[in-house]
C-alpha cells in the first residue's frame, strides 16, 4: 500500500507548529472569545488550513459540550461545531474549491479540520487529523466520500481519540486509512476494532496524546515508507565436476 509520505509529513508538523504563535508565510485567524486559532498556508501546489488543537481550560468548555447539532446532512458535535465556526467565515473567504486544499490538525484541531473538510467540499480536498476525537453523533451516518486523501490517525493508547464514546463515532470514507501507531512500536493501517482494545493502556493514554509523540512516530513511518527492502541473499548452487 502507497502513502503520499510528503503529504503526511507537511500536515503532521504543520499541525505541531499551530501550537505556535505564527507559521512562516501564512495567514492566522483567531478569535479570543473562543480561543479558536487557526492558519492558511498557501503555496503553488496547494493551500493548508491548520487548526490548533486544545491549549486552554477554555477549549475544555467547548469539548465538554457534547451534544450533537444538525450541520448540513450530519449531527456534530456542538462545541467542536462552535469552535470551528468562529473564525470559518473569514478564513473560508479566501480558500479557492477548484484548488488542492489539505485541512489538518491535532486533537480539538483535527475536529475542527473534518468540520471544516465537511463544509467545504472542495473538487481536490484531503484531509489529516491526529489524536482526533470523535466529531459525528451516530444519529444520522455521514460518508466524506468527496475526499482525495483521508487520514485519521491514532498514537497508541491515546484518550482523546477514542472519545466521546456514547452517541458518537468515526468518520469514513471511501479512501479512510486509519494510521494506527502501536504502543509496540509497530504500524498498521485500519486495525480491527479488537485489536484496538487490546492496544489499550491507561498508563499511556495521557503521553501518547502529545503532538510531539505524533510527529516522532510519523516521521518513522514515513521513512520505513520510502526505505527499500533489504534485497535477500541467495546461495549460488555449487557446480558438479563431471568426472
Amino acid at each position: 500500500m502507497k502513502h503520499d509520505t510528503g503529504l503526511l509529513t507537511k500536515a503532521t508538523q504543520l499541525a505541531a507548529d499551530a501550537y505556535n504563535e505564527t507559521i512562516p508565510g501564512a495567514q492566522k485567524f483567531e478569535n479570543p472569545k473562543t480561543s479558536t486559532t487557526a492558519f492558511v498556508l498557501k503555496t503553488a501546489e496547494a493551500d493548508y488550513c491548520i487548526w490548533r488543537g486544545t491549549e486552554s481550560m477554555r477549549d475544555w468548555r467547548f469539548n465538554a459540550m457534547f451534544w450533537p447539532w444538525p450541520v448540513k446532512r450530519a449531527f456534530v458535535h456542538y462545541g467542536f461545531y462552535r469552535h470551528q465556526q468562529a473564525v470559518w467565515k473569514e478564513l473560508r473567504k479566501i480558500l479557492n474549491p477548484g484548488k488542492k486544499t489539505i485541512f489538518a490538525g491535532h486533537s480539538l484541531g483535527g475536529a475542527c479540520a473534518e468540520i471544516s473538510a465537511l463544509l467545504f467540499q472542495g473538487n481536490d480536498t484531503h484531509l489529516v487529523t491526529l489524536g482526533k476525537p470523535n466529531t459525528m453523533s451516530k444519529i444520522r451516518s455521514v460518508r466524506l466520500d468527496h475526499l482525495q486523501t483521508h487520514y485519521s490517525v491514532v498514537n497508541g493508547s491515546d484518550l482523546v481519540a477514542r472519545i466521546p464514546r456514547i452517541g458518537y463515532q468515526p468518520t469514513t470514507s471511501k479512501v479512510l486509512r486509519q494510521l494506527w501507531f502501536s504502543d509496540s512500536g509497530k504500524n498498521f493501517i485500519n486495525p480491527e476494532t479488537a485489536f484496538k482494545r487490546e492496544e489499550w493502556s491507561a498508563a499511556e493514554s495521557v503521553s501518547d496524546h502529545s503532538v510531539s509523540e505524533y510527529v516522532e512516530r510519523m516521521a518513522g513511518f514515513c521513512k520505513q515508507c520510502t526505505t527499500p527492502p533489504p534485497t535477500p541473499i541467495t546461495q549460488s548452487k555449487k557446480k558438479k565436476r563431471k568426472k
